[in-house]
């Protein structure tokens, strides 16, 4: 009996060494969620696969066996190289003008100031268009306009002392103007007068074209005869009277002309106290 109870006790105690070599072993319970977990896995593969026909997927993959969806980085699409007619005008941008390089492969900034940056002349002005001329200040033989933001220099016929046109007649005092008080009174001046310019003095009081005298309009004589001549140089035929003086700037005179007559000749006509007109 002792030696049979012996061997029990030994063998009890080979057992507890053999079990203890092994690790802790989960619970029933842990056994059968562990099992629950693994089932319920397997069959949510299984109908993804009959869905889609595709394989079921590792955990935590969602894009269906394709690579995920990744936005592009912003890549800027190629562009041609920069290229402009080297130093050509290309825009206006303020009171700045912009133009291409010396290479043309680029753009440089020109200020216009104090003037203005001129879009349609393609450039920078270089004075106040449509500003009164002015005498230039180096040289008083000349004076300076603007009629389109560029500076016109036209020389003096006079002294330059006042560019401006102070009768608005086109025409200032250094430009030719003798008389800038006047309108009537300009170099260039084609219209002839019977009044003299009002506070000029002799002997030039009729000086309208500022060419330094009397200019008469009617200087001739009539040949005192038109009886004969054929009708294309019969009224052609004009003249003071051929005895008498040409009337000066002013003065009253006898005035032929021959005409063609009802009765088919040329014949004279006159006029009494035709005045004399000069510039």
């Amino acid at each position: 009996m002792i030696a049979r109870g012996g061997w029990a006790l030994a063998g009890l105690l080979l057992l507890a060494g053999c079990w203890a070599d092994f690790p802790d072993q989960p619970t029933d319970s842990g056994n059968r969620d562990s099992a629950g977990d693994s089932s319920q896995r397997d069959s949510l593969r299984r109908d993804s696969q009959r869905r889609d026909g595709q394989p079921p997927q590792p955990d935590g993959d969602t894009s269906d066996g394709q690579p995920p969806d990744v936005a592009p980085p912003d890549l800027e699409p190629d562009q041609p190289p920069f290229s402009c007619t080297a130093e050509a005008f290309r825009r206006c941008d303020g009171d700045d003008a912009i133009f291409c390089n010396e290479t043309g492969d680029g753009e440089v900034t020109t200020p216009c100031a104090p003037f203005p940056c001129n879009q349609a002349a393609g450039r920078c002005d270089l004075c106040t268009a449509g500003a009164p001329p002015a005498c230039k200040a180096s040289d008083d033989g000349f004076f300076v306009s603007c009629p389109d933001g560029l500076p016109v220099e036209t020389a003096c016929a006079n002294p330059c002392v006042d560019a401006v046109d102070s009768d608005s007649d086109s025409q200032s005092e250094c430009a030719g103007d003798c008389n800038d008080g006047n309108p009537l009174v300009f170099s260039g001046q084609t219209s002839f007068f019977v009044e003299p310019i009002p506070g000029a003095a002799e002997p030039v009081k009729w000086d309208y074209n500022c060419d330094g005298q009397n200019e008469v309009k009617l200087p001739d004589r009539h040949p005192g005869k038109c009886y004969g001549r054929p009708k294309d140089a019969c009224d052609t035929v004009v003249g003071w009277y051929k005895y008498g003086s040409v009337p000066k700037c002013g003065e009253n005179g006898w005035w032929w002309r021959c005409r063609w007559s009802k009765h088919d000749f040329c014949d004279v006509d006159t006029e009494h106290n035709k005045p004399q007109v000069c510039r």
